[in-house]
C-alpha cells in the first residue's frame, strides 16, 4: 500500500507530492528522478535527487549522464567528467557516447572530443549531422575530420558527403565520395545520385560527372532529360527518356524551353544529337550552350533532324519553342521522339 500511494503522488507530480513519494519510497530511483527533474525546471538543484537516483539504481548509465549534466552546469567539472564517463564505461549506447562528445566539445578538448564522437557514429543509424558540425567547428580542418573522426562505415561517409555539399564543402564532398567509390548496394544509389545532381547543380562538373559514371551513367536527374511546364505549356511522358508530347495553348511565352538535359565532356568528340522531325512546327529548335557559362555553341531548327556539337565542354541540350517574327504563337502538340546521343571522332 506505501509503494501503490508513492506511486499515485509520482503520477501526478509537483514538488511536494514528488518529496513525499521519495520520503514514502525511498529505494525507488524514478522517483528521485522525476524529483531532480522537477527541481532542475523549477531552477533549483537538482543534483542531491539524481545522486539518490544514481545510489539506487547504478546500472542506468542516463541517470550517470543526467548527473553529470547536473554537475557540469553547477560548474563542478571534474566530477561531471566523471560521472559521464562512467555512463560511458556501463553503455556503449549512441545517447551516452553523444553525451560524452557534446561534453568534450564543450570543453574545447579535441582528442577526448575525437574519441567519442568517432564512437558514436561507429554505432549510429541517426541523423549524424549535429556531430558533423561540431567535429567542423572544433577541429577547422576537413581532413581531420575524415581522417580522424569518421569510422569505415559507408553510411556514415554518404551522410558526410551530402552534409558537406549542403554547407558547400564542395572539397569535402569531393573527397568523400572519392572514398566511397562506385554503389556497394542497392541502398548507396539513391544518395550517391542526389550527391551528383547537387554538385553538377552547383558547377562542380568533373567531381559531379565522377560519381555518375561510377553510377552507371544512371539515375541522376540533371542528366536525364526533363520536362520544363510552364505558363501554357504542358509535357507528357509518354516513354521515359524517350518520347514526350509537347502540347502548347498559345499562352506561352515567346521563347519557352521544354525539354532539356546536360551532356558530360566529350574529350573533343563531336557529338550529335537525333529526332524524328516529321510534320510542320514553326518555331521549334534546339540550342546547346556550355554547362554553367550559357554560351551558345549550336543551334539547330527542328527540321533538320539532328544537331551537331563541336565542343568538347559539358553542355545543356534544350528543345525551344520561339515565335518567329510575323506569326501567331503555336498552338497544338508537338511528338518528340526517338531522341539519340552519339559520338564520332
Amino acid at each position: 500500500m506505501r509503494r501503490g500511494y508513492a506511486e499515485i503522488l509520482y503520477a501526478w507530480p509537483s514538488r511536494d507530492r514528488l518529496e513525499r513519494a521519495t520520503a514514502i519510497d525511498p529505494g525507488n530511483a524514478f522517483h528521485h528522478v522525476a524529483l531532480g527533474h522537477w527541481q532542475e525546471e523549477a531552477g533549483q538543484d537538482p543534483r542531491p535527487a539524481y545522486r539518490a537516483a544514481v545510489e539506487r539504481l547504478p546500472a542506468d548509465a542516463l541517470l550517470w549522464v543526467r548527473l553529470g549534466l547536473a554537475e557540469e552546469i553547477a560548474g563542478n567539472i571534474p566530477e561531471a567528467e566523471r560521472c559521464l564517463l562512467e555512463a560511458g564505461r556501463r553503455s556503449r549506447k549512441y545517447d551516452v557516447r553523444w553525451a560524452l562528445a557534446n561534453f568534450y566539445y564543450r570543453r574545447q578538448r579535441p582528442a577526448e572530443f575525437i574519441t567519442w564522437a568517432k564512437a558514436s557514429m561507429e554505432m549510429a543509424y541517426t541523423d549524424l549531422r549535429p556531430l558533423f558540425d561540431l567535429a567542423s567547428s572544433l577541429l577547422g580542418d576537413g581532413a581531420r575530420v575524415r581522417h580522424e573522426v569518421l569510422p569505415e562505415r559507408r553510411p556514415v561517409w554518404l551522410q558526410y558527403a551530402l552534409w558537406a555539399a549542403s554547407n558547400r564543402n564542395w572539397d569535402e564532398a569531393a573527397a568523400a565520395a572519392e572514398k566511397l567509390g562506385p554503389p556497394a548496394e542497392p541502398s548507396d544509389r539513391p544518395p550517391l545520385a542526389g550527391l551528383a545532381n547537387v554538385l553538377i547543380e552547383n558547377r562542380r562538373f568533373d567531381e559531379g560527372f565522377r560519381v555518375w559514371r561510377r553510377l552507371g551513367s544512371r539515375d541522376v536527374p540533371r542528366m536525364e532529360w526533363t520536362p520544363l511546364a510552364g505558363r501554357g505549356v504542358s509535357v507528357v511522358v509518354l516513354e521515359p527518356g524517350k518520347r514526350w508530347r509537347v502540347d502548347l495553348n498559345g499562352d506561352q511565352a515567346e521563347r519557352c524551353a521544354v525539354l532539356t538535359r546536360l551532356l558530360p565532356p566529350a574529350s573533343g568528340a563531336l557529338r550529335e544529337l537525333r529526332w524524328k522531325a516529321g510534320g510542320q512546327n514553326p518555331g521549334f529548335l534546339w540550342e546547346a550552350a556550355t554547362a554553367g557559362k550559357g554560351q551558345v555553341v549550336a543551334r539547330a531548327s527542328w527540321a533538320d533532324g539532328y544537331l551537331q556539337v563541336l565542343s568538347p565542354e559539358a553542355v545543356t541540350v534544350t528543345l525551344l519553342y520561339e515565335r518567329p517574327p510575323g506569326r501567331m504563337r503555336f498552338e497544338g502538340s508537338l511528338a518528340v521522339e526517338a531522341l539519340a546521343v552519339r559520338e564520332s571522332r
